[in-house]
């Protein structure tokens, strides 16, 4: 890749990474894990990006209530699954779930402030690795999760957009 080439490539990460802080920052009202009107939402937003890490954070209500007092595992792995899929956009293009293995180490009680930090650890042709973690009440709070997952880059007339 020439020099001129990685220039445009780079700038057209920063403009998916504003699509993708734009995402999980709120702005997608549909969004179950992010929208900031839907009730039930965990208004998950996007914090930072640095030296290839996605950062995100949310604190779950009763409305992602599992067992009594705690976040509903699937609610928790919802939200790995939103910002790895935002870690694996900052790789070139739009990609989706192919796999995703969750460790759950520790349950995850409500109101309790949560960060997610994602990686692209790979990626190859179409396929992009990502790993991360959820820590409980900051970055360096007790670790609730580890996840890896592998994300497949798709163009968007994949979606359907529209009502």
């Amino acid at each position: 890749m020439s020099h001129a080439e990685a220039n445009t490539a780079a700038e057209a990460a920063m403009t998916d990474l504003a699509r993708v802080a734009r995402h999980l920052t709120g702005e997608n009202p549909t969004c179950l894990i992010c929208s900031p009107t839907r009730p039930e939402s965990l208004k998950l937003r996007a914090t930072g990006f640095a030296d290839g890490v996605l950062t995100a954070e949310f604190t779950a209500n009763k409305d992602q209530e599992g067992g009594p007092g705690y976040v509903h595992g699937g609610v928790l792995a919802g939200a790995i699954d939103e910002v790895f899929g935002g870690a694996a956009f900052t790789a070139g293009s739009i990609a989706v779930t192919g796999n995703l293995n969750i460790d759950y180490r520790r349950p995850v009680e409500l109101h309790t402030r949560a960060i997610i930090t994602a990686k692209v650890d790979s990626v190859d042709g179409r396929k992009v690795s990502v790993s991360g973690q959820l820590r409980l009440g900051g970055e360096n709070g007790p670790l609730a999760i580890t996840a890896r997952g592998l994300f497949v880059q798709v163009k968007p007339s994949h979606f359907k957009f529209g009502p």
